[in-house]
Formats: structure tokens, C-alpha cells, sequence
């Protein structure tokens, strides 16, 4: 008997757009990784609540390692995404 898995497979060129919910007020905002980032991740849109001083280093770094991921001559990098349980079946 074999069994059947399905994935979402998502390459690492296809990450570009990031949403950053906020605790506060539940307000999504979504930043696009792509190049150069002119969107400052300090505040929220809505409520004007601070983010964390370290949120925008680590907003920063992620987008600079999927650029370094997506460059990469040597392999090919991807995210595999198990569906939900009530699809899977």
C-alpha cells in the first residue's frame, strides 16, 4: 500500500511579500521583499503602536537571506507546505 502526500512547494524566488500582524490591533500589513525595501517597519499603520526596534533588523535580514537563497548557482532551495489536515485526506 503507498500513501499519497501532497505539498505545496513554494522556490525560495517566490517569497517576496511578507505580512506583519499587529498584537495590538490585529492590523495586517504587508511588505514587499523584493530589491531594496522602502516601507519602514517601526510602527503600525492603524493604531500607530511601536514595533520592536529589532523587527525592522529582522524584517531586513529575512529579505536579505531569501536574496542570497534565490542567487544561489550551486542548488535550488524551496519551502514544502503540508496542505491543511481536512484537505490532506
Amino acid at each position: 500500500m503507498c500513501a499519497l502526500i501532497r505539498e505545496l512547494t513554494v522556490p525560495i524566488e517566490d517569497l517576496r511579500r511578507l505580512s506583519i500582524e499587529c498584537c495590538a490591533c490585529h492590523t495586517v500589513m504587508t511588505l514587499d521583499l523584493a530589491g531594496k525595501m522602502q516601507t519602514t517597519v517601526s510602527f503600525c499603520p492603524a493604531c500607530r503602536r511601536e514595533f520592536q526596534p529589532a523587527i525592522k533588523d529582522r524584517v531586513r535580514a529575512l529579505a536579505d537571506l531569501l536574496d542570497a537563497l534565490s542567487d544561489s548557482k550551486e542548488c535550488a532551495f524551496a519551502f514544502r507546505v503540508a496542505p491543511p489536515p481536512e484537505v490532506a485526506s
